[in-house]
């Protein structure tokens, strides 16, 4: 049974409704309490009627389990992460949340989340936006970086709500800063023409490869590490993408399933990539057979001088030094991903075929994450089309 007590307040008139939910293991009676307001102006009966109400429908949701928002946000987190996280997210994922989740419970973690209102999460936004900077370079943080504190706050929430400890997630009407108009950085034709040459006269076999695919492949670094020789038709020219090697403090280097589900696809790719890969594996086999005993076979592409899988920060190290040693540009090795997505939507290849070849989930996250060049490919077949029609004549009459 509900009941309620008046609480002093200055304007209107406040009461906190308490419903008993039984005693727990020690003996101790369990309560559940909520505060509600009524404006001035509201008369003595049109109260009651309303109070009685409201208990109503808090004892209703107490018994009903749906009411548990009394445990604030840090506490809520915690138990999403120790619940939820260990078997329904990737590796990867969890520790991404771990690295911003410490920084978000400084700003809301000490709030119940039954209090956790729109503008409260709101607030938090505005605030990193305008106060937090990136711990590497010092710059605000990016529309990126703000959109993903945001996604963290809202899985949480969301799990709160699945768990019927509250009932909305605040998170959905969150105003977020408009996307950053950045160019991003990747080679140019000719600039990827010199890497490959460089690369072909000076490279070892595996970098050879391990770029060759990068640029022609558009693998994701942890998709190439995850590369089995098995994994690999030389007579079709295919290769199979199937499995993820990735690295966690936590777990050292571990094998997981690919990104997303469309993640996992199969490619036909143009047969120098396997000439290079043909020369490499007869370079890695001279290798094993030097190495004898000491030699892990697990059939990995990508290994170390024993045979065990690279590791996932290998390439990058590499080529960084070689970009240095050549006078470079360096952009990192996800950047050759971005040169394959470009060099195909410049060729005229239809936005499914692009999507499916980079394994992204869904189609609109191909157009969400390459719009300029899209939109700059558009311009040219459009200008393709005028000029197949004599209409780019500058001496043509005017209408």
């Amino acid at each position: 049974m509900a009941s309620s007590r008046e609480l002093p307040v200055k304007n209107g008139r406040s009461f906190q409704i308490t419903v008993s939910m039984g005693y727990g293991a020690d003996g101790k009676q369990k309560t559940r309490r909520k505060t509600v307001h009524f404006p001035d102006g509201m008369t003595d009966k049109q109260i009651q009627k309303e109070l009685k109400r409201k208990e109503v429908l808090f004892e209703e949701e107490c018994k009903s389990g749906i009411y548990g928002g009394n445990i604030t946000f840090a506490e809520l987190s915690k138990r999403y992460f120790d619940e939820y996280m260990p078997t329904c997210a990737k590796e990867t994922t969890r520790l991404r949340y771990r690295e911003i989740i410490k920084e978000i419970n400084e700003g809301i973690g000490n709030i119940k989340i039954e209090k956790l209102t729109i503008r409260r999460i709101q607030a938090f936004i505005n605030d990193i936006r305008d106060n937090r900077t990136n711990k590497h370079t010092g710059d605000k943080l990016s529309s990126e970086s703000i959109k993903y504190y945001h996604t963290v706050i809202s899985s949480i929430l969301g799990y709160a709500v699945k768990q019927q400890l509250i009932k909305n997630n605040p998170c959905r009407n969150i105003m977020l800063p408009k996307p950053d108009k950045k160019e991003r950085q990747i080679y140019t034709r000719s600039e990827t023409e010199e890497f490959l040459q460089l690369l072909d006269g000076e490279a070892p076999a595996k970098y050879r490869a391990f770029f060759y695919l990068a640029i022609l492949g558009g693998f994701r670094n942890a998709e190439l590490l995850g590369l089995k020789w098995q994994d690999i038709d030389f007579q079709d020219r295919i290769i199979k993408i199937c499995r993820t090697s990735n690295y966690s403090p936590d777990k050292g280097q571990y094998t997981d399933t690919p990104k997303t589900k469309k993640s996992e696809r199969v490619l036909t790719l143009p047969a120098i990539v396997f000439q290079v890969l043909r020369q490499y594996r007869a370079e890695q086999n001279n290798l094993r057979f030097a190495s004898g005993d000491r030699w892990i076979n697990e059939d990995w592409v990508f290994t170390k001088e024993n045979g065990t899988v690279m590791s996932n920060s290998t390439p990058r190290q590499w080529l960084k030094k070689f970009c240095t040693a050549h006078s470079l540009p360096y952009y990192g090795v996800h950047s050759f991903r971005h040169l394959n997505a470009t060099l195909l939507i410049e060729s005229g290849t239809d936005i499914k075929t692009v999507s499916a070849s980079l394994g992204h989930s869904n189609v609109t996250t191909t157009l969400n994450t390459y719009t300029h060049e899209i939109a700059e490919a558009q311009a040219k077949a459009s200008d393709a089309i005028a000029d197949a029609l004599h209409l780019n004549n500058s001496n043509r009459k005017q209408a």
